[in-house]
């Protein structure tokens, strides 16, 4: 790595020096083309010398006007003449000796050699040490067509499903991609095959990416992480020759997962756009139709794509054979979002009286990077404040930071602005207390936030997935509220109604001409949805109705909006006095939340020592109800360790008495997990069959032998065998696997990899047996004697054969091993295997070794 880092940094510094050098000699032959330091001096000054006898002698160069001698005093220079038919006349007088040249190679050597030579050499300077670069790393200058891709070979995603929450229906559909990776033998055995593509759908921050790489901690298996926009460079081919290259690599490492974030960045339908032209990005797009319906399907790349633009990508990338699943990871509902602030309220010191129920009811329609954020906020805003613990009102400033962004308390307002903004704020609040069946206001404030001034936060009580024609009029008439106060109030308007005005009068006009809510229109849909192809297949709405059906359409809008300001007007005039109480008491403490806000709503000023009585009640209800909650959690997870233990209890019985059987059913189907039983019928099957599984078994206890005095690896290595006799196997597997990335030296991950493939061989997945004795291999090939060595290597032979046999066959494992006639077919394979390989193997692991 050192000489590498030595022969780069040389690589940079002799570059530097040829460009200095190269200026250098250009500079000097530019300033000099003739040769030698020459004075240059105008034609009346030469005239001057040579009357004043100071000029020596003068070459007159032919068809260049140029003139340059020697002065008396040696002194060279240099003349730019015009054309003087006097010259020799004046020369001669003078008695100055005067030559005349033609210009040739010799005189213009130097300005050849600035102009051409110079410039030609500096060019294949470059060039070498671009190509030395290349050749010294690994072709890295050239590499313009080699992927981008990050490959998560070694380093594996520390995440599972476990940490994905929110999503549950997307991780059953995905669960399928797991089960592929782990075992594809057992779909390819029902003639099944895995979806080539899957696409993960859903807004910004649903957990798409996180889900993509849960799939990759769950199956352990190579993770080759892209952007859609990695693919296209400022080279035509490059995207094509990236697209190719990365598939090429996910063959080479098969099985593995190929994640393509922002694919809509490549994949947007082809032809957006007048003129018809092949862009670069389509060309790309075409070699990843190509390399997707091209690669096997049974041989393991999954291709899983991420966008939240479905609607521009190209039909050809969803048919059936390419992207031919699709799984929908939309906002999380209400259950969903207490899920996920579960599983990122870990490791946060949260106050006893936060709920996060309330939390998931204050923040409908956030995804689950804004629930992250949420509680990132809190922590830092504690932190902040130097405070032990997070607090509920830390998570609600969070919460109001993340909906309309900071506080701006450097916008002072004036008095009469935080008048109307009061009144404003509390028209918006009473409407919506006063209107039956209108969501709840949760907080009023008139502290500037973002670009608002004020805002009244309404908190459903529950999801909502259809809205009733009264919903959307109880919308409306809440959004007409501040509008309606001003006028009551002042018997003026202001510009801050704007916002509320336009979302009014969108969702009127949705209400006629999309909901079909018009009595006099009737149930009919106005405007058809087009496609605008400069934009990539954004969509427009265009008119196909008469002006006749659109000066009705814009009654109906103006008749529902003035319907509801009228009714809107009337409610406050009923209610002034509350409206009066609750903005003074707004334009007092600048925003009103809980029990405050309730009372004054209900037109009731309480006393301070009552708020606050009410407000501890409140709290200790809190208190007992998220303590209820907790104590309930930990009584189910006790119930689920107990109910594990007894599991695992019984499974203990069920080996032990399957250890004093004096014949194991050879004929046990492998589906039953009874791994024990299928183990003691491997080791009774007889022939090299017995022999492999002895070998393995020798040799896992050879290696692990020094390792057993430690009790971490004994306790280890016990609920291993523990999980095997509970048949198990599952757990058993990735438990395995986990202490094999954990293994911080050679020979315990070779033994953990013998016991895995030990398991491998019982449960029948002869291939991954192989492949796992193989890494085993590498990783102890000092520690392993050479006649185990030699065993191990027969195995993997062995193993392959036996897969060869057993793959082709539609029977049980265990049906398979007791066949006599199988098992001799298999053994006579691998004596001619030992034949090509020139070495008796099986030797050391016959039933006789």
């Amino acid at each position: 790595m050192q000489s590498q880092q030595g022969q780069n940094k040389f690589s940079k510094y002799s570059f530097l020096v040829i460009i200095m050098i190269s200026f250098i000699v250009f500079s000097l032959f530019i300033r000099n083309p003739m040769g030698g330091e020459q004075q240059k001096i105008s034609y009346s000054e030469f005239l001057n010398l040579v009357e004043s006898k100071k000029v020596s002698e003068v070459s007159i160069i032919n068809s260049s006007n140029k003139l340059k001698g020697t002065l008396t005093d040696k002194t060279r220079f240099m003349v730019d003449a015009p054309t003087d038919a006097d010259l020799v006349k004046t020369l001669r007088a003078n008695n100055i000796k005067f030559t005349a040249e033609n210009p040739g190679l010799k005189e213009n050597a130097g300005q050849f050699l600035a102009v051409i030579i110079v410039p030609v050499v500096l060019i294949l300077a470059i060039w070498f040490l671009i190509m030395r670069q290349a050749n010294v790393g690994g072709g890295q200058a050239m590499s313009f067509g080699r992927s981008k891709a990050k490959v998560l070979t070694d380093n594996l995603p520390k995440v599972s499903f476990k940490d994905v929450a929110g999503v549950d229906e997307a991780i059953e559909e995905l669960r399928e991609i797991v089960e592929f990776l782990k075992d594809p033998g057992r779909f390819q055995k029902m003639g099944a095959k895995i979806p080539k593509g899957v696409l993960l759908l859903g807004p910004p921050g649903s957990g798409k990416t996180l889900l993509a790489r849960a799939i990759a901690g769950e199956a352990q298996v190579p993770f080759f992480h892209m952007s859609g926009s990695d693919f296209v460079e400022m080279f035509v081919g490059v995207g094509a020759s990236r697209v190719r290259d990365l598939f090429d690599q996910a063959k080479k490492n098969a099985p593995c997962l190929v994640f393509v974030d922002e694919i809509d960045a490549v994949g947007r339908q082809r032809g957006a756009g007048l003129g018809g032209g092949h862009d670069e990005r389509e060309q790309t797009l075409n070699q990843l139709l190509v390399e997707m319906d091209g690669f096997d399907a049974n041989k393991g790349v999954i291709l899983i794509a991420a966008t939240n633009r479905p609607d521009v990508l190209d039909p050809a990338l969803l048919r059936p054979g390419r992207f031919d699943r699709r799984v929908v990871v939309d906002r999380p509902d209400l259950n969903g979002r207490r899920a996920i602030l579960d599983v990122h309220a870990k490791g946060k010191p949260l106050d006893v009286a936060v709920d996060l129920d309330v939390i998931a009811r204050r923040t409908p329609g956030f995804t689950g990077a804004d629930l992250e954020n949420v509680l990132n906020e809190a922590a830092i805003l504690a932190a902040r404040e130097n405070a032990e613990i997070i607090t509920g009102r830390h998570i609600e400033e969070s919460i109001d930071r993340n909906i309309a962004g900071p506080e701006r308390r450097s916008r002072l307002l004036s008095e009469k602005d935080r008048k109307v903004t009061a009144y404003h704020e509390a028209g918006h609040a009473l409407v919506a207390k006063t209107l039956p069946d209108s969501d709840p206001v949760h907080k009023i404030s008139i502290l500037p936030r973002g670009m608002a001034l004020g805002y009244t936060l309404q908190l459903p009580t529950e999801d909502k997935y259809l809205e009733s024609k009264t919903a959307l009029v109880n919308e409306i008439c809440v959004l007409l509220g501040g509008r309606a106060a001003e006028e009551l109030m002042f018997d003026d308007i202001t510009t801050g109604a704007s916002n509320d005005i336009e979302r009014a009068t969108r969702i009127a006009r949705r209400m006629v001409t999309e909901f079909g809510m018009s009595e006099s229109l009737g149930p009919l849909s106005f405007g058809n949805k087009t496609e605008a192809i400069f934009l990539g297949r954004d969509l427009a709405r265009e008119r196909d109705y008469s002006e006749e059906v659109a000066a009705k359409i814009d009654g109906e809008v103006r008749g529902i909006v003035e319907s509801c300001h009228s009714k809107v007007k009337e409610m406050l005039s009923e209610h002034k006095e509350k409206l009066e109480l609750v903005a003074e008491k707004l334009i007092e403490r600048e925003f009103l939340e809980g029990v405050r806000l309730e009372s004054l709503l209900e037109g009731k000023d309480l006393s301070e020592e009552e708020i606050e009585r009410l407000e501890e009640e409140k709290k200790k209800i809190d208190e007992e109800k998220n303590k209820a909650r907790i104590e309930k959690k930990e009584a189910k997870e006790k119930e689920e360790l107990a109910a594990a233990a007894e599991k695992k209890e019984s499974g203990d019985r069920a080996g032990e008495a399957v250890e004093e059987k004096t014949d194991a059913a050879p004929g046990a189907d492998e589906s039953n997990a009874d791994m024990r039983a299928l183990e003691i019928a491997l080791e009774r099957a007889g022939g090299l069959t017995a022999g492999c599984y002895r070998a393995l078994k020798k040799a896992f206890g050879e290696v692990t032998a020094p390792f057993l005095e430690n009790e971490r690896m004994k306790l280890a290595l016990g609920a291993v065998e523990e999980l095997i006799r509970g048949s198990q196997s599952k757990a058993a597997e990735l438990a395995l696997r986990r202490l094999v990335r954990e293994s911080d030296e050679g020979a315990l991950e070779a033994g953990f990899r013998l016991r895995l493939a030990m398991l491998y061989t019982a449960l029948g997945r002869a291939d991954r047996a192989a492949e796992e004795i193989t890494a085993a291999l590498y990783a102890a090939s000092e520690n392993l004697g050479r006649e185990t060595e030699k065993s191990l290597v027969g195995a993997v032979g062995f193993l392959r054969i036996f897969n060869e046999e057993f793959s082709r066959k539609k029977v049980s494992f265990a049906n398979f091993i007791n066949d006599r006639g199988e098992i001799e077919k298999i053994e006579k394979k691998f004596q001619d295997w030992e034949k090509k390989a020139g070495e008796d193997m099986g030797g050391f692991f016959s039933p006789t070794a």
